[in-house]
């Protein structure tokens, strides 16, 4: 039997019917014609879209209208390899019914409607098929919504959630600005600020971060409707994130030169990975950069406009040319952000230039650290793998085995903890089934666990966020040393 996911068009409480995946789907079929990656990455339009699955090319052009989540959602991925990344077949897809779908295995062998060649060599890296663990751990996950008859891609109670969010950074919002009882007091207005920034941090923990998984509803028009906010209250490109979350660090998570979120250079503000040159100014890094996290939110705004329209690129995920309506989402999300959080308070508010601009800074920095600490302590810490391919860019470790590897879980139990860091807190959980409701995470950390153990897979966790904060200063701290090859060049 094969493995099981949910795909967007079941509409019904237990998901998918566990199918039988053909051995074909995971050996590099060698009909039709050779293509370098290069080649395919050329074909990431509108008019000319290819993929690359397991090896093999495919011809998605016609069938980017008939995708279940949504034309967009499938282009983003086009001219590339989509094995492990966002909205394809291993995460997001049961392969064996996809398989089905584009014809991949035909009665007499020949090439099928869309399947048109195979590549020769890989971008970014490869992984090998799934193992034992991975199987079995996908089909006890797929039991057990099979058994409790809930839908795995949406909870009652995140609508509640998101109604709180919405509604704090409404009423914080309008508090601070127009409020003649708040305007006229420092402390109110200071604890206003301080909410609003809570309120967008969440933003990007909830509803946009579901959203970006496809984990809110079986409705792709929700799901770019929901993410949008993201753009409009935060400022920040929700398709930027889709690259940089889905298609760099989900499949490639702490691979160096592949995942976004370790991108490094030399010199860089932190060094987090040994190939790095160290450099003097590493050395109190683990004082300096936790501080300069203040600041993430005002970056990303604006690496945001060079990644897309710029560069076209973030680090090693390239960028799809920008349809109209994607462009027209990003640059009125930009106005709208400027407008609501600057503009309006100082034009139509009772504030000074001097306040509006202090209560943005406040607001921002809340936010900014919120999101950078929820983000570092799962993965940038002294207690989780960084794994490399080798020269052919394979990596010879699972791709579910990887995630739990690279992981680190905190504060289990904690409803606190689940709600405050939109269950990351659950981020093993979370890496291997993304496109499931973060909501059911604390009902599949133990068959997550107990599977891990049975295989002999570490799963790490720490009891409190404390402790997994202090692991990545830890890390930050150990990486910013002067290394014994350094020291003996002085």
């Amino acid at each position: 039997m094969g493995l099981k996911v949910w795909k967007d068009e079941d509409s019904h409480k237990e998901g998918t019917v566990v199918s039988d995946i053909p051995q074909s789907y995971y050996t590099n079929n060698t009909k039709g014609r050779a293509f370098t990656w290069k080649e395919v990455a050329k074909r990431n339009t509108i008019d000319n879209a290819w993929i690359i699955v397991r090896g093999s090319v495919y011809d998605i052009t016609k069938f980017a209208a008939k995708h279940p989540g949504g034309r967009d959602m499938i282009l983003l991925g086009a001219g590339r390899d989509a094995t492990q990344a966002r909205r394809v077949f291993e995460t997001y897809h049961d392969p064996a019914k996809v398989a089905k779908v584009l014809e991949y295995v035909t009665a007499n062998d020949n090439l099928s409607k869309y399947h048109i060649g195979y590549t020769t060599d890989a971008e970014l890296p490869t992984f090998p098929k799934p193992s034992a663990f991975n199987v079995t751990l996908r089909k006890r996950i797929s039991q057990y919504f099979k058994d409790t008859r809930q839908d795995a891609k949406f909870h009652p109670i995140n609508l509640l959630k998101y109604f709180i969010i919405y509604a704090s950074i409404a009423i914080s919002y309008y508090l601070q600005f127009y409020n003649p009882t708040v305007v006229n007091s420092n402390i109110l207005s200071l604890l206003c600020a301080i909410v609003l920034g809570v309120g967008c941090a969440q933003i990007g923990l909830m509803p946009m971060h579901d959203s970006s998984h496809a984990s809110i509803s079986h409705s792709s028009t929700l799901w770019w409707t929901l993410g949008s906010t993201h753009d409009f209250l935060n400022g920040a490109s929700f398709m930027v994130w889709i690259y940089q979350h889905m298609f760099g660090h989900h499949p490639y998570t702490n691979i160096a030169g592949a995942d976004p979120d370790v991108a490094v250079g030399d010199p860089d503000v932190r060094r987090i990975v040994t190939k790095q040159q160290w450099f003097s100014h590493y050395t109190y890094q683990h004082i300096w950069v936790p501080i300069a996290y203040a600041f993430l939110g005002m970056k990303v705004r604006i690496q945001d406009i060079t990644i897309l329209f710029v560069h076209k690129k973030l680090d090693q995920i390239r960028i799809n040319p920008v349809l109209p309506h994607q462009a027209a989402l990003f640059w009125g999300g930009k106005a709208f952000f400027v407008v609501y959080r600057i503009l309006m308070p100082y034009l139509l508010g009772n504030s000074s230039a001097g306040r509006v601009f202090l209560l943005f800074i406040v607001a921002d920095a809340i936010s900014s650290y919120w999101l950078a600490l929820m983000f570092q302590a799962n993965h940038v810490v002294t207690d989780v793998k960084w794994p490399q391919p080798d020269e052919n860019n394979a990596m010879h470790i699972d791709w579910a085995e990887m995630q739990v590897e690279t992981t680190q879980d905190y504060q289990h139990g904690s409803t606190l903890w689940a709600n405050l860091s939109g269950s990351l807190n659950y981020q093993a959980v979370h890496h291997i089934f993304p496109n499931i409701n973060q909501s059911y995470y604390p009902e599949l950390a133990p068959i997550v666990k107990n599977t891990a153990a049975e295989f002999g897979i570490r799963y790490r966790i720490k009891d409190t966020f404390m402790e997994a904060f202090i692991g990545h200063i830890d890390y930050l701290r150990e990486m910013g040393s002067q290394p014994p090859v350094a020291k003996a060049a002085n």
